[in-house]
């Protein structure tokens, strides 16, 4: 017997590997791209490029683009997305595809670890992800380590970006504008300028609302009530946007926000009800909610406690009357918060 027959049945009776390994062999490749805003969708060439480039790197180094995904704006802080899904779905049920193409590995992924996770399980789909612009062998274990690598840079601009973008948002806040959507009732007339040159006016629907505030202030009138003369006069609204509006002190000319942790804020925009008004309408909102039963205000020595929060326990403040010094007392109703001042 030769040595060639004598190799070859060893080969049929040897131990065989349990690992299980898909090798998608050839050049069938999809591309991705992608935007992270409408904004840079519509207004910049930024998919166009990049879609130009990848064609232009597959035809120098034979690839052959199936099918193209993206094309449009999705953030890559997460991987749900919706073209980045169906291409994933796609290339689980076309084993011909071995490769995604993409300009950079931050339009693959920015989320980090779960980006790494996703690269490992194409891999084992015998899949890989080719930067047009970051070219590494990640088959190695320094490629490999390059491409993780990527991920994490990605994810560490990307957390980076959204610490600059909330300091960004405190400071504006903390200067009085208002950089969110606007609330009903007000128009602004310089929409395309960044906050702090934004100029807000009151609508004729600011108006209608002014007259419900006062409508509520009186304790004669409950919400519904307030809600159908509005609706009468042309202003349509659901129940629970009124009582949004009623406890929202931007309308007596204010600013509260998450992002500055409780502070109040003097806003810059014009006041559609005045502060008396807003604090009596919304205390008799607040005591209720749900009801609408119409009732005085029986104390009015406490008026900061319907808006103000803790700054370390995030609570709001409630407060009381030391019955024999007569003062009232701000307080937090949580159990280890040591926060205790007089109005």
């Amino acid at each position: 017997m030769n040595q060639s027959k004598a190799n070859e049945l060893l080969s049929q009776v040897g131990r065989k590997s349990k690992r299980k390994s898909i090798d998608r062999l050839g050049k069938v490749c999809v591309s991705y791209n992608r935007v992270s805003s409408k904004d840079q969708m519509v207004n910049g060439n930024s998919l166009f490029w990049q879609n130009e480039r990848i064609e232009e790197f597959a035809q120098k180094n034979g690839y052959q683009i199936k099918s193209k995904y993206g094309g449009t704006f999705e953030s890559a802080k997460t991987d749900e997305r919706k073209e980045f899904k169906k291409m994933i779905a796609a290339i689980q049920k076309d084993s011909s595809i071995s490769t995604i193409l993409v300009y950079s590995y931050d339009r693959f992924s920015r989320s980090g670890s779960n980006g790494l996770f996703l690269l490992e399980n194409l891999k084992k789909l015998g899949v890989s992800v080719v930067s047009i612009t970051q070219e590494i062998d990640s088959s190695t274990p320094t490629g490999e380590f390059q491409e993780g690598l990527y991920m994490l840079l990605s994810k560490l601009d990307n957390d980076m970006r959204k610490q600059k973008c909330a300091e960004g948002i405190k400071s504006i806040l903390l200067k009085g504008f208002w950089p969110f959507a606007i609330p009903t009732g007000y128009e602004n007339l310089n929409k395309r300028c960044t906050a702090d040159k934004h100029k807000l006016v009151i609508t004729e629907a600011g108006k209608l609302i002014a007259e419900a505030f006062k409508w509520k202030a009186t304790g004669r009138y409950t919400n519904l009530e307030i809600l159908n003369r509005l609706q009468n006069a042309g202003l349509k609204l659901r129940l629970r946007n009124l009582t949004n509006i009623f406890s929202n002190p931007f309308y007596c000319g204010y600013i509260i926000s998450g992002a500055i942790h409780g502070e109040v804020i003097r806003g810059h925009h014009p006041p559609i009800v005045d502060e008396e008004t807003f604090l009596r309408a919304n205390a008799i909102f607040k005591r209720h909610p749900l009801s609408g039963i119409p009732k005085q205000v029986k104390n009015d020595a406490l008026p900061l406690k319907v808006f103000l929060k803790d700054e370390k326990s995030g609570c709001q403040f409630t407060g009381y009357m030391n019955k024999k010094r007569k003062i009232h007392y701000y307080k937090v109703r949580q159990y280890g918060v040591g926060v205790n001042d007089t109005s």
